[in-house]
């Protein structure tokens, strides 16, 4: 799926379409493995400097309440995210 495709998706499940939110699912559209909150934090500020720890976990719980993406729990305790539709 594109970005364009996960946009469409929270917009029809009347999800604000923000500009941190859009960069943090150009994050993981592109993804191609279990990302950690960090790193989609580290990757997403490229798109939108002013993006904070906090909005991304948001962001997550939103992607994740859609059905975008999918909690995958890491070796000790740690959890990542990858894309659940393709």
């Amino acid at each position: 799926m594109t970005t364009h495709t996960w946009l469409q998706m929270l917009d029809d499940q009347g999800y604000r379409l923000t500009h941190p939110l859009r960069a943090v699912v150009a994050v993981l559209v592109a993804a191609e493995r279990t990302l950690a909150p960090t790193e989609i934090y580290d990757l997403a500020r490229v798109a939108y400097p002013r993006l904070g720890l906090t909005t991304v976990y948001r962001s997550l719980e939103k992607l994740e309440e859609a059905g975008l993406i999918q909690r995958v729990h890491q070796p000790g305790g740690c959890h990542a995210y990858v894309a659940a539709v393709s």
